[in-house]
């Protein structure tokens, strides 16, 4: 069964039948939710695709083309990948600067406290001088490969491959985005993402520290999901694949770990719609779908022209445009 290590989770059947929502790890009710589940790629999945190294990108495109009949994303979230994606690789350079800044810093922080230690305990001289060798061997170990993923692609290759990326992204969403919102109902959508950071709730608590207007950005994708769930969801469940997952974002945390979807948005959606909410990661997708191609389904006889010997489940359609 598909692993639900980390990032997804949700509510398993005996537990809405007594009220409570809390989530909980089952593969199979997870299963059975992506099966009949509508996909939404978040803005920084799609972006990832300009990101990855080739043979990751390959992948995750060919899992996203795997699932696209069950594909939709929200506007706010297209609108996102338009407006970053002109310097989406200055943009990812710039962060893997960040951090690898932020992590020399912490091994320095590590190098100082070990240095410390060292002394107060007495320790040689060869064996304290050997472990910051050795901390200092990983922090350039780590610098040198945090440099070569800013610097994979000379830079004709790197614009081809963003003009190819481009037109993926554009084939894999063609009448698969929502329509804009309209101007009272993003109004109205702003006011409850400011009411969230008030009262601390998802998913805009997780961005309560970014300026405005991007602190709203994941309620307005929240409140398109909500709208596409109650009018096109017809129950199913609403699977958000992303890789954002701070807490009080888009998931819990326990344990210090994220351990799946919000449970106050599973409530909500709900509520809303009468649909699950499940938050999973493009590893889990990728999984799924290497299932969907090496798993026989011998109860799905009858859906291909081999059917009488069993054959892979194929994945249907089941949102509205193509019914």
């Amino acid at each position: 069964m598909l692993g639900m290590e980390g990032s997804v989770a949700h509510r398993n059947e005996s537990a809405e039948h007594s009220g409570d929502r809390s989530l909980h790890f089952d593969p199979f009710t997870l299963r059975v939710d992506l099966d009949f589940g509508v996909f939404i790629p978040d803005a920084n999945i799609l972006l990832d695709l300009y990101r990855l190294p080739p043979h990751h990108r390959a992948e995750l495109s060919d899992a996203l083309w795997t699932v696209v009949d069950r594909l939709w994303v929200p506007h706010q979230a297209m609108s996102e990948v338009l407006n970053v994606r002109p310097g989406v690789m200055e943009t990812f350079r710039r962060e893997i600067g960040n951090r690898s800044r932020a992590v020399a810093a912490d091994y320095d922080k590590l190098e100082f406290l070990v240095r410390r230690d060292m002394r107060e305990w007495r320790i040689d001289k060869p064996d304290a001088d050997h472990v910051i060798l050795s901390l200092r061997a990983a922090k350039l170990h780590y610098q040198q490969i945090a440099d070569s993923r800013g610097n994979e692609v000379p830079a004709q290759a790197e614009q081809k491959m963003i003009a190819d990326v481009t037109k993926e992204i554009d084939r894999l969403t063609t009448e698969r985005v929502g329509a804009p919102p309209e101007e009272q109902e993003r109004a109205r959508w702003i006011k409850d993402s400011q009411r969230r950071v008030v009262d601390r709730r998802p998913p805009t608590a997780a961005d309560r520290g970014k300026r405005e207007p991007i602190r709203h950005n994941d309620c307005l994708i929240w409140h398109q999901m909500l709208k596409f769930a109650r009018e096109h969801g017809r129950g199913r469940p609403i699977v958000l694949i992303t890789r954002d997952l701070k807490e009080d974002g888009w998931v819990e945390y326990r344990d210090r770990r994220p351990s799946g979807a919000h449970p106050l948005l599973v409530e909500e959606m709900h509520a809303a719609a009468g649909s699950r909410f499940v938050v999973i990661t493009a590893q889990h997708l990728l999984s799924y779908v290497h299932e969907q191609r090496t798993t026989l389904w011998r109860g799905d006889r009858g859906w291909g022209p081999d059917a009488d010997q069993g054959t892979l489940r194929p994945i249907r359609s089941l949102l509205p445009w193509n019914e």
